[in-house]
């Protein structure tokens, strides 16, 4: 019969100090990085979720940046929402928002395909002009350079910002 060693106290010591740093650089990491930018929330467009989001993404391209932040609202937090789409910036997503959002790939990733069914509100925003253009005609990127895009997807209770520049 072979018996098994002990397992070494200040191996467990070092290990549970490695998992506990990165448990703290994650948290540190979300509220960094998982939270809407400052610069975004300060414009006062639509509301903005202060907490940190369930999922995120940055990438910088020399000048241009793509920047998403996905959300889960509480029952307060979609109380706002809602309460601003009837009397705000919202629009009621139709199928002309939908060929916007469709144009570009990414964006396919980042909502996949349930807000095409269900019940959404959404606001574009061009950053550089300071004006909606939700209901413009025109694409996007023919309309603006640099643009934020609130989604709310009110069957699923989820919250999307796009920053994007080109």
């Amino acid at each position: 019969m072979k018996l098994k060693k002990p397992i070494n106290k200040k191996l467990l010591k070092v290990l549970a100090l490695v998992v506990s740093i990165c448990l703290v650089l994650s948290f540190v990491i979300r509220y960094a990085f998982g939270t809407i930018n400052e610069y975004i929330a300060e414009l006062g467009v639509v509301y903005v979720p202060e907490k940190p989001a369930i999922r995120f993404y940055y990438q910088i391209f020399s000048i241009d940046t793509f920047e998403y932040w996905v959300f889960k609202l509480s029952d307060e937090e979609e109380k706002i929402i809602l309460d601003e789409a009837e009397n705000g910036n919202w629009s009621e997503m139709n199928s002309e928002h939908i060929a916007k959002l469709e144009y570009f790939d990414e964006y396919k990733k980042i909502f996949g395909n349930r807000y095409k069914k269900h019940k959404c509100y959404i606001c574009i925003y061009d950053k550089k002009k300071k004006k909606f253009i939700t209901d413009s005609d025109n694409e996007i990127w023919q309309d603006t350079t640099e643009w934020i895009i609130f989604l709310y997807d009110v069957d699923s209770n989820r919250y999307y910002c796009v920053f994007e520049t080109m």
